[in-house]
């Protein structure tokens, strides 16, 4: 397979999931509003997301879990919508660009918070699970080694802009 056809398939990839990321929050959002009036909802939430545990114990928590899960898969859904970008602008003639680097840089920032935002997630289950005895689902910590991952090849995307302009100047 062509590697242009190849990039095509991940940009169409990219705002499948960018699409159902935002439906998914939406849907959860959704769920949550209506959990306040019935009971049911909070038990079915988002396919297995079961959260009427935190809501009988206390709905300050379950409003931060809740909040705290849009926020996480919102970022998610930002992070999928760069990918789009950094895919739509990409040029396989002209790979090392400024657009590409800053584009890396914003996605593997992102992902930094998203990472920061779910251990932040998962202290706050933590504690509710310790003091008052619920279990809980964490989420996966992931993200720093993603995070990582990005940074490096952004960073070699930015030696490679420094290569191509060096390069243009001596010629």
């Amino acid at each position: 397979m062509k590697t242009q056809t190849i990039l095509n398939i991940m940009f169409f990839l990219a705002w499948f999931v960018f699409i159902a990321l935002l439906i998914k929050a939406g849907t959860i959002l959704t769920t949550f509003s209506i959990s306040w009036f019935n009971d049911m909802a909070a038990e079915k939430m988002y396919f297995d997301l079961d959260l009427s545990m935190y809501k009988s114990y206390s709905p300050i928590h379950y409003s931060l879990i809740v909040i705290n899960k849009v926020i996480l898969i919102t970022a998610q859904a930002y992070v999928a919508l760069l990918m789009t970008e950094l895919l739509k602008g990409f040029n396989l003639k002209n790979p090392f660009n400024h657009l590409t680097v800053r584009l890396m840089e914003k996605i593997c920032f992102s992902i930094l918070v998203i990472w920061v935002m779910s251990i932040i997630h998962n202290a706050h289950l933590k504690a509710l699970e310790k003091s008052v005895g619920l279990s809980a689902e964490y989420l996966d910590g992931s993200y720093l080694l993603w995070s990582a991952l990005v940074y490096v090849l952004a960073q070699v995307f930015k030696r490679g802009v420094e290569i191509q302009t060096e390069n243009q100047y001596t010629i």
